[in-house]
């Protein structure tokens, strides 16, 4: 087949939505490796501007991205949720299941929680679940809670959660200062480990106990 297959592909192209929900499956059976599930490329913009939820799920059966989003193209939601869903079945080196490049920016501008999920079974000891390369990329949300799900991580770009958003600021004895101090954390613990979870909430800082199943 075709080596570039697309579930769905948007280049410079806009999809909005105010009180209704948005939602984008893309799959991809393409047997080449650049096949890919959903495809934002070029200034595209998926978002909506009120109560509506965003969601995204795209899966690549060959390929190595399960969800791209580059070149400055946005998702966004306000008091909605975002939700970005991306796997990538492929065996070669390089895929994600959620790839983002040159100041991509997933955000919401108002209290809807955010959660990316990435996963690369077709390669689990090379892929990276989420991968974030270029600084300028960005994962955000003014008001509400970022969920970060990947069999790896890799965060180039900036996470950031502001006003009443919850942020996770140390995990047991480990200070959280980054992603990269967060992903330290949380490999010293394994399934049955308890721990205390420091929260920034506003100005309140908040205990929770938690249980690693």
């Amino acid at each position: 087949g075709s080596s570039t297959l697309f579930g769905m592909k948007m280049k410079a192209s806009r999809i909005t939505t105010n009180s209704g929900c948005l939602t984008i499956n893309g799959s991809s059976c393409g047997t080449g490796h650049l096949s890919q599930g959903v495809y934002l490329d070029n200034y595209s913009v998926v978002s909506s501007t009120g109560v509506g939820n965003v969601t995204i799920a795209g899966t690549a059966a060959n390929g190595i991205r399960g969800v791209e989003i580059i070149r400055n193209s946005c998702v966004t939601s306000n008091s909605g949720s975002l939700t970005i869903n991306g796997t990538s079945c492929g065996t070669g080196a390089g895929s994600s299941g959620v790839h983002l490049y040159n100041s991509t920016n997933l955000s919401s501008t108002g209290s809807g929680n955010v959660t990316i999920t990435g996963t690369t079974p077709g390669n689990v000891t090379g892929g990276i679940g989420i991968n974030s390369i270029s600084s300028g990329d960005r994962i955000a949300s003014n008001g509400g809670l970022i969920t970060l799900n990947a069999n790896s991580v890799n965060l180039t770009g900036t996470v950031n959660a502001t006003t009443a958003g919850d942020v996770v600021i140390q995990l047991g004895d480990n200070k959280v200062l980054d992603m990269m101090s967060y992903m330290k954390a949380l490999s010293k613990f394994t399934k049955g480990s308890e721990t205390i979870v420091k929260v920034k909430r506003d100005k309140e800082i908040l205990d929770y106990k938690v249980l690693f199943q």
